[in-house]
């Protein structure tokens, strides 16, 4: 089909469209290489001579190290499919990442052997990556999905959707541990990705008992700035565990930072508990009269 429609590739305008974050991401990625490490925070000194707050803009500075990284290798990685011409669907399919064309009968229906044939097609379907929205959103769900959106769909797909298990915590539990098993045997791979599902929670807790009750716009547009705030520092503390993947450098580093981030997520599910029990229920038509 590909071969038919070369001409019709938007090649150049998508690959200056995935290429526009590169630059700036690459920059940072080498400013960021010559003044932070992965190494540095493993040496005593670290922790004798630096303050907790320190070590917390510290981990601030290689968190953003360690998303542009990857934000500029899958980047590259989409612009080689691209140049390639490798996940190209017509748009009318409605492809998506990681799962292609989500309407095979549009799909169809496309005479790819006619001559006039003016499908428009796109590359979305190797869409892997989203910076800003991985950077601007509000949301640890939405973040997660705007991250390596391939395998996102992959897991979602042939292992969420298999697990045996109603409980959405649970299944997003197993999951998880699925995936830390598919990056790796280390405990930092389990530390960090298992927290996604308390992470969720957490937030799913706090919407309905915070975000649901506001009816000013001002109010909501406020939760959802300390929203993205949080949701970042929340992941930047537990991604400590894909920094140094053994337990023990771990556990150390955490506890410089006083379990923080373990703290405020246990927090915020205890709390909008509360806070749920608190919100009066409104009465059901048949206590009217």
């Amino acid at each position: 089909m590909l071969a038919n429609q070369a001409d019709n590739l938007p090649l150049w305008s998508d690959l200056k469209e995935r290429l526009k974050p590169f630059p700036v991401c690459a920059v940072i990625f080498l400013l960021l290489s010559w003044t932070v490490s992965v190494q540095s925070a493993r040496e005593e000194a670290f922790y004798e001579e630096t303050s907790v707050l320190y070590r917390w803009f510290y981990l601030f500075f290689l968190f953003i190290w360690f998303r542009v990284r990857f934000y500029c290798a899958w980047v590259l990685a989409e612009c080689i499919a691209v140049t390639a011409g490798l996940g190209a669907y017509p748009v009318i399919s409605k492809p998506r990442s990681g799962g292609g064309p989500t309407d095979l009968q549009a799909l169809e229906d496309i005479d790819v052997s006619s001559k006039e044939n003016k499908t428009v097609y796109n590359f979305e379907a190797i869409r892997n990556i989203l910076p800003y929205d991985c950077e601007t959103s509000t949301s640890v769900r939405e973040t997660i999905r705007k991250w390596n959106m391939c395998v996102q769909w992959w897991l979602v797909a042939h292992v969420y959707k298999n697990i045996p298990v109603q409980n959405k915590l649970a299944r997003g539990v197993v999951l998880m541990a699925i995936s830390s098993f598919w990056h790796g045997i280390h405990p930092g791979y389990y530390a960090t990705l298992m927290s996604a599902p308390f992470l969720i929670l957490a937030e799913d807790l706090m919407e309905k008992s915070v975000r649901s009750q506001l009816s000013n716009a001002k109010l909501i547009r406020l939760y959802d700035i300390i929203s993205t705030i949080i949701t970042m520092r929340c992941f930047e503390y537990y991604a400590v565990g894909v920094f140094f993947l053994q337990y023990n450098e771990i556990w150390r580093f955490w506890s410089s930072l006083y379990f923080y981030g373990h703290f405020a997520t246990i927090l915020c599910i205890l709390g909008a508990q509360v806070l749920l029990k608190l919100i009066p229920k409104p009465k059901s038509d048949n206590h009217r009269k």
